[in-house]
């Protein structure tokens, strides 16, 4: 069979398979050597990002329970009453102020009597 051959046949062949193969692996340890980088960095961005986020939504989840607590204390200590929501209007805009991600705050009593302060996109505050 290989005597039928012709010369330039066999000589080019394994030459060629040779580099068909070493570029082949080449290729896929390239791939795989990428692929484990692009992975890490992912990770290394998502720890990173996590880090950041954590805190803030941790102020951001406990400050309407802190100020509601602050609204509870002041009925508490007699400072505000239930039955008069209109003493409530200056109160209600001390959080929005104090507070830059808290744009709205309100009251209400169990005579459907309601009061909220508010803060506009426009920056512009409103009762």
């Amino acid at each position: 069979m290989l005597d039928k051959l012709p010369l330039r046949t066999v000589l080019i062949v394994p030459f060629v398979l040779q580099i068909v193969g070493a570029v082949g692996l080449v290729g896929y340890l390239s791939f795989r050597n990428g692929q484990k980088a692009v992975n890490n960095l992912a990770t290394q961005l998502m720890s990173e990002v996590s880090l950041r986020v954590e805190p803030n939504l941790q102020v951001y989840l406990t400050t309407p329970h802190q100020i509601n607590q602050t609204k509870l204390d002041a009925v508490k200590l007699g400072l505000l009453k239930m039955e008069n929501l209109s003493a409530w209007e200056k109160y209600l805009w001390r959080p929005v102020k104090l507070y830059p991600y808290i744009n709205f705050t309100s009251v209400g009593n169990n005579k459907g009597d309601y009061r909220a302060g508010q803060q506009l996109s426009n920056g512009s505050r409103m009762m």
